[in-house]
């Protein structure tokens, strides 16, 4: 026998659709009292694991809807035609919703054809073996600090 869906109840619909409507923005309180329900309540409902699911799906759903509003809020800061959003926040917001973004995570420096670089340390072995400080360049067992 196989368990029951878990479905939400009218007040759960209620504060999905509120939450939408103001995009997750307003506070939990505000909410609450909008819809009639006690702050309490709300938060039991974090409780249940169903809930959670059922939330952070539509969650997602809700803020991937709106990937075409932040393209497009990215294009108009690129050209100069808007001053509006942030680099950083709209970087934020595609790496959580936008499953075809992928941010450059670092830069890679290669030489000639591709080949790796390769580093050249160049080490005073006459000092090192006389004990002089690296600093120590004329002998006389100071440092140009000192």
């Amino acid at each position: 026998m196989t368990e029951p869906q878990w479905t939400p109840n009218e007040n759960q619909e209620a504060a999905l659709d509120w939450a939408q409507d103001n995009n997750y923005l307003k506070n939990v309180k505000k909410m609450c009292e909008s819809i009639g329900i006690s702050r309490q309540a709300y938060y039991q409902w974090w409780s249940c694991a169903d809930f959670c699911r059922w939330w952070s799906k539509k969650r997602r759903q809700h803020f991937g809807s709106r990937l075409d509003e932040v393209h497009a809020m990215i294009c108009a800061r690129a050209t100069g035609q808007s001053k509006k959003g942030s680099h950083a926040d709209a970087k934020l917001f595609l790496e959580a919703h936008d499953a075809e973004y992928a941010p450059r995570s670092r830069q890679e420096v290669t030489g000639a054809g591709g080949e790796p670089l390769k580093t050249y340390v160049q080490v005073d072995i006459a000092g090192v073996v006389e004990g002089k400080k690296p600093e120590d360049s004329n002998g006389d067992g100071k440092t140009s600090m000192d």
